[in-house]
């Protein structure tokens, strides 16, 4: 099943004899996340848990089986978060508090006096039918498993829709508090449940296949499953456990009525079945034109799930921790036409909060370079002229025009999702951002700069945890609207001129000098330009500009480890 359950009187009775708020409590405490995730036991630990609500449903009614949510079906149409899924008929509202629907006024487990909430679209992706193409490649657990197999990595997959709902399912300890999050979980089991059947058809045992070399002893084969005491992770692995699945909906010309539902509608030409659109009118701004709702709720810091792959489309919505602007002038957004590629949007606005407090004080910024590479495709108005006629298929600036820059511009497969979409100014938004590591924080911004020149570089600023006695941790990356990540390179110390190696993105402030931030973004514009009131003509000070991201269009893995 998919896009079609309601919760009836099981689900009504575990609920209110607070047998949900009991499992839903299973998906929390540091330890056993730590074992549930970035290893070979989260399909397995994920795949007990959804037998645990399925038992706790059947005991009140044998008839219900869990339901799945294809969210494929809804990423291909024009505006996801309009889906009818996100109306008082299944899921409730996708942004704001949950006040209708089945789910309405859900009070949460960890904390009675909190109720759902939601921000879809403010980061991520659904799933898409690349990914799954990307992931059914694959022939041993080893493979989806792995985070350093990007594309066939399951478990990232499986990210972009927590960062997509956004709210409460983004927070790892508070995500299974939303019963969208068994929704989900059950197409991820889904999607491991054919990949195992494709398995079987090639002559692989996949319940003898657990991973046999993990890094993490959490996820060794005969770790203890915690809190299922009485499993090893690779008992997980038995076909015991596994539920068989309704094959999700596909329509085509021959078969235009296949989608089996009356909330999905057959798209013919794409050979797909999409779900139904609801008209859902957006607030009149000041100047009479529709404007994005603004959310205004802060939920408490934590852990949170962080996708690889980006939506484009959701690349410039407000995050969830942001908080409300109140001004009217803040709120004010013209539209632009669509043809055109452009959006005109407002700047971030970060909440700085940072365990727990909202302190802007508490962040420390420094300046990070961006270099990007104009990839081949695109063409611009800005044409090449030769003997008074235009050259068409060319612009003044494509690299691809000059024999002493195409071989450093080569044509090939862009790494990129089928929802890119190219400015046609050339304006190109790079979105960089700090998770912290041994500290609850996240940071994030954009930067603007000109996609047309064959390479360009700016400046932007980031912000970390000020170091106090202990130094502070953050993983640092960044990512162009056609989702494709940057690779960072890091500063070689006393090199002359300046040279850049590819790292992590990984990086630790402290207070020994020299300190390469600033206690605050102005000392970090001061620490970065020389400002010489005599010369009256700012300098670039490179050598406290520690890290740089390097924005290419090949499909390359982007880290170095």
């Amino acid at each position: 099943m998919c896009n079609c359950y309601k919760p009836g009187f099981s689900l009504y009775f575990i609920v209110t004899g607070g047998i949900y708020d009991s499992i839903a409590a299973i998906h929390r405490g540091e330890s056993r996340l730590l074992r549930a995730h970035r290893g070979a036991n989260f399909l397995s630990w994920h795949r007990i848990l959804l037998k645990v609500l399925e038992l706790s449903l059947q005991d009140v009614d044998p008839r219900v089986r869990l339901a799945y949510w294809d969210s494929s079906i809804d990423f291909y149409v024009k505006k996801p978060e309009d889906s009818i899924l996100w109306t008082d008929k299944f899921f409730g509202p996708c942004r704001g508090d949950v006040i209708d629907g089945p789910f309405a006024n859900w009070r949460l487990g960890l904390d009675p006096n909190e109720t759902l909430y939601r921000n879809c679209g403010s980061g991520g992706t659904l799933i898409t039918k690349e990914g799954i193409r990307n992931v059914m490649r694959a022939d041993y657990h080893t493979d989806i498993t792995d985070e350093t197999k990007i594309l066939k990595y399951l478990e990232g997959l499986h990210n972009g829709p927590h960062v997509w709902c956004d709210g409460w399912l983004r927070l790892l300890y508070a995500a299974a508090e939303d019963p969208v999050f068994f929704f989900h979980h059950c197409f991820i089991d889904y999607l491991w449940y054919k990949f195992r059947q494709r398995q079987k058809l090639r002559g692989i045992d996949p319940e003898v296949d657990y991973p046999p070399s993990v890094n993490n002893p959490l996820h060794w084969a005969n770790a203890t499953m915690d809190p299922f005491y009485f499993m090893k992770n690779s008992d997980g692995y038995l076909d015991m456990w596994e539920a068989e699945y309704e094959e999700t909906p596909s329509c085509n010309n021959r078969l235009p009525n296949n989608c089996k539902s009356k909330y999905l509608r057959c798209n013919a030409k794409k050979k797909r079945c999409e779900t139904v659109m609801v008209s859902k009118p957006a607030p009149m701004g000041l100047f009479g034109e529709q404007q994005t709702p603004v959310l205004k709720k802060v939920l408490p810091a934590g852990i949170t799930f962080e996708s690889p792959f980006v939506d484009r489309r959701t690349a410039a919505v407000k995050p969830l921790e942001q908080e409300q602007i109140t001004s009217a002038a803040a709120r004010r957004k013209r539209s632009v036409p669509a043809s055109t590629g452009d959006r005109r949007e407002k700047s971030y606005q970060n909440s700085f909060m940072l365990d727990g407090v909202a302190d802007t004080s508490l962040w420390a910024f420094f300046p990070v370079n961006i270099i990007y590479k104009r990839p081949p495709g695109p063409i611009f108005d800005s044409k090449v002229v030769v003997g008074g006629t235009k050259v068409t298929d060319s612009d003044v600036y494509s690299p691809l025009y000059y024999e002493n820059l195409k071989t450093s511009f080569p044509k090939t497969v862009l790494a990129t999702n089928g929802k890119c979409e190219t400015s046609g100014t050339g304006e190109t938004k790079i979105y960089f951002q700090s998770q912290g590591i041994n500290y609850n924080g996240f940071y994030k911004d954009f930067i603007v700069l000109d996609g047309k020149q064959a390479l360009t570089s700016t400046l932007g600023y980031l912000a970390m945890k000020k170091p106090g006695n202990e130094s502070s941790e953050a993983y640092l990356s960044a990512v162009d609207t056609c989702g494709r990540m940057c690779r960072a390179t890091c500063k070689v110390k006393d090199t002359n001129p300046q040279k850049y190696i590819p790292c992590s993105g990984c990086v630790k402030l402290s207070n020994i000098s020299p300190k390469m931030y600033g206690v605050d973004y102005g000392d970090a514009v001061l620490m970065t330009w020389n400002l010489d009131k005599y010369q009256g003509v700012p300098s670039l000070n490179q050598d406290n500009v520690f890290i740089s991201f390097y924005c290419d269009y090949e499909p390359k893995w982007p880290w170095k480890l």
